[in-house]
């Protein structure tokens, strides 16, 4: 008489999706026991099942299933869930493979209370953002590595706009206007007691930004950054600056710099400025005289300065 429990098909459905369970439990009248099931699945809305199982949101936090809905365009997804384990290792294993039709986009592992992430693939228009790394359920800290070439800037706004980490500035963030490309390969980690780190070079082209709460807009900016915490390095930045309240001419303020500044510190900085021809009043909105000489009270300014180095 086998030993063996084998589940050959059954199918089951939730809310549209459709589900196929298959495997076998190996042993199953012995102490050795062991468990190696099955479930594939077509179009689960991931929405509507944390909501119908908010259990789940232990596992899956609200904030990334839309931070995947802004970048996948879409709520439903295809997959399997493999779930094994054995009695003489009762700890369950979980493996979740997540695909778009015929593209895979995730590989993801669940073992003593901690998630990982083997391959998580996002199309994104026409590049590709890879993040790989782990998240630990019971302290909710996480190390993750972030890697794209040419990713859209105007995506990552909405998606900012729903992490925890940005939420003084979601409004902000709403209302400003961002564009242009960033190739990056950044490790994030987070826990308790140190929060946020973010560490790894950033390059960007053709951006275009405009902030409710910064004077200046900027144009076709090239950039290439290394971050390192609070740190910022600039290695190389070109690009237009100008207040719009005076009009689109002031776009031809062309500026060049390098150099590095402290988030945490933002009075301490080792930049070098550089442009050839820009109106005064740019340079007052740009903060840098204040940035030299914080007991500076310059308000407005007019003419124009050449060749320019601070």
């Amino acid at each position: 008489l086998s030993q063996d429990l084998k589940v050959k098909k059954a199918d089951l459905s939730f809310d549209g999706a459709v589900f196929n369970l298959h495997g076998k439990i190996s042993n199953w009248r012995k102490d050795n026991a062991g468990l190696d099931l099955n479930l594939d699945f077509t179009d689960l809305n991931l929405f509507e099942l944390v909501d119908k199982l908010p259990e789940l949101e232990r596992y899956i936090p609200s904030f990334i299933l839309e931070i995947f809905n802004v970048l996948h365009g879409s709520d439903y997804i295809d997959g399997t869930l493999n779930l094994s384990s054995s009695m003489k290792e009762p700890q369950l294993i979980a493996k979740v493979k997540l695909s778009q039709g015929s593209v895979d986009l995730a590989k993801l592992t669940y073992s003593k209370n901690q998630i990982i992430v083997k391959e998580f693939k996002l199309p994104i228009d026409y590049s590709i953002l890879s993040v790989t790394g782990n998240y630990q359920l019971l302290d909710h800290s996480f190390k993750i590595n972030l890697v794209s070439k040419d990713l859209p800037l105007a995506k990552l706004r909405p998606i900012a706009a729903r992490i925890p980490f940005f939420k003084a500035y979601r409004e902000i963030i709403a209302q400003s206007y961002l564009s242009g490309y960033a190739t990056l390969d950044l490790n994030i980690t987070y826990d308790s007691k140190q929060g946020t780190i973010v560490k790894g070079p950033v390059k960007i082209a053709r951006l275009n930004y405009k902030s409710p709460t910064y004077p200046l807009t900027f144009k076709n900016i090239i950039a290439d950054l290394n971050i390192d915490k609070d740190l910022i390095t600039i290695n190389h930045f070109q690009g237009y600056a100008y207040n719009p309240k005076y009009g689109e001419e002031k776009a031809r303020n062309y500026v060049e710099a390098r150099g590095s500044f402290n988030l945490a510190k933002l009075g301490s900085c080792d930049l070098e400025i550089a442009a050839p021809k820009i109106d005064a009043q740019t340079l007052v909105d740009s903060g840098i005289i204040e940035l030299i000489n914080n007991k500076s009270t310059i308000k407005f300014a007019s003419g124009e300065l050449k060749n320019i180095f601070i």
